[in-house]
């Protein structure tokens, strides 16, 4: 009788537990239904494919500039601001998408999805139902649930910019090119964002690059330094480069470089194979100016494995002999003066010292027909190379002045890969003040990279 009556209180048991679910499911599921259209927004709405540019709270500084590569901007943009405005490009026609709350007053054509309004160009159009928003515009996945956007990370609450790479205003100089070859990579996809005083970039997908260990400052040995350039590995970066250039991009490049490697280290010096590899891991750049308004120039870096370097550095001394050779009028006569002739030889005009620094095993090349320098120093594989003994020498005794990167409000989750400062003009791609000086930070997570910008006093 005993087990009977466990029995049956079990089955009570078993019955209430179906019961209360029920209830609980009556209760809840609607609730859960109706919480995504309460929670909808834009890029729940927008088709991930055709979507280039979603500008969330956008500044009339926003609009004017993007307005520039998308006039169809215009079309939706009114005295009422917008919460949000994206531009969505089919095979045939690119329309602008304004989103605005319900809540706000709008007496123009719209149709309601969740807490938005829709705004469009047509007069009319069809308004989409909550159940059928992968149909809007096209079928096929919301933005929302697109690998990419989701990869960008969490969204800041304030104005914040979300576009694909073709969207981005192109490059007017080789330098914004090269600035946009280290912030974005191989990305496809891109969100920007203030924070704190600061620009905010984050890249997807990016190659991950070589960490610079806990840099938290650049510190430059130069009194007044126009650019500072930090890379955790130098190759790294010039692949990155290399797949930004185009080809008259590359010429023009290559042609400045040869330059000014030339009046640095003289016209035997190769940059690809004997300037970078010498300065392989944890590369510094340093430019800019003496007291005087000579150029300023100073590299640093762990050379790569298997290299003799008392040869190579050697080899740019010598080359750096050249730069200005000086000729001797040499006179000979063979068989007892009877075929005399004579020749011109190149002279080195160059004084050659040595010294010890610290434990750095320093040599000057002086060239005394314009008193231009090239120094090297070496200490086991660390190597430096410059042409201004007060940097190179505020280098060695570590008496640089120390530029803080700008740095995010929470603890970083990856890695600093690089840390750089140089003109505002290089930024002209992110609609920065053409004059004046950034200081910039990269981090690196996994395939993500964040570009963190910092404008300081000049």
């Amino acid at each position: 009788m005993q087990k009977r009556s466990t029995l049956l209180a079990g089955i009570a048991l078993v019955f209430l537990a179906g019961v209360f679910a029920c209830v609980i499911s009556l209760l809840v599921i609607p609730g859960i239904q109706l919480l995504p259209l309460y929670r909808i927004e834009p890029e729940d709405i927008l088709p991930a494919k055709e979507t280039l540019l979603l500008l969330h709270a956008p500044t009339p500084v926003d609009l004017e500039r993007y307005k520039k590569t998308f006039p169809a901007l215009d079309d939706v943009i009114s005295d009422t601001p917008l919460d949000a405005i994206a531009i969505v490009q089919s095979d045939t026609e690119t329309q602008s998408i304004g989103f605005i709350r319900k809540d706000e007053a709008w007496d123009g054509n719209s149709c309601e999805v969740g807490s938005y309004r829709i705004i469009r160009a047509e007069t009319t159009f069809p308004c989409p139902a909550a159940a059928e928003l992968d149909q809007f515009l096209s079928a096929g996945p919301r933005l929302s649930d697109d690998r990419a956007w989701r990869s960008l990370g969490s969204l800041p609450k304030g104005s914040w910019t979300f576009l694909k790479r073709e969207a981005f205003p192109g490059a007017a100089s080789l330098q914004q090119v090269i600035f946009g070859s280290m912030a974005f990579g191989t990305a496809t996809h891109v969100l920007l964002f203030p924070e704190n005083g600061t620009t905010v970039v984050r890249s997807w997908p990016t190659t991950p690059l070589a960490s610079l260990g806990n840099a938290s400052a650049l510190v430059t040995p130069l009194k007044h330094p126009e650019m500072v350039f930090s890379f955790g590995n130098l190759a790294e970066r010039n692949a990155e480069l290399d797949h930004a250039l185009t080809p008259d991009d590359r010429i023009i490049l290559e042609g400045l470089l040869l330059q000014q490697l030339e009046d640095f280290a003289g016209p035997n010096a190769s940059l690809e194979h004997g300037i970078l590899p010498l300065i392989a891991q944890r590369s510094e750049l340093h430019v800019g100016k003496t007291a005087s308004g000579a150029l300023s120039l100073l590299l640093s870096g762990t050379a790569q494995q298997g290299w003799n370097l008392d040869e190579r550095l050697e080899e740019l001394h010598r080359s750096f002999a050249l730069r200005h050779p000086s000729t001797e009028l040499l006179r000979f006569a063979f068989d007892e003066g009877r075929f005399p002739f004579q020749t011109l030889r190149l002279a080195e005009d160059e004084v050659r010292e040595s010294e010890q620094i610290r434990g750095w095993s320093v040599e000057i090349s002086r060239d005394n027909t314009d008193n231009s320098m090239l120094i090297t120093a070496q200490s086991d594989r660390q190597i430096v190379l410059s042409n201004d003994p007060e940097a190179l020498r505020r280098f060695l005794m570590e008496e640089g002045t120390e530029i803080p990167l700008p740095a995010g409000k929470k603890t970083l989750i990856g890695k600093t890969v690089a840390g750089m400062l140089f003109p505002n003009a290089w930024l002209g791609t992110l609609g920065m003040p053409e004059t004046g000086k950034s200081i910039i930070s990269i981090e690196q997570t996994g395939e993500l990279r964040t570009v963190r910008i910092s404008q300081i006093e000049n």
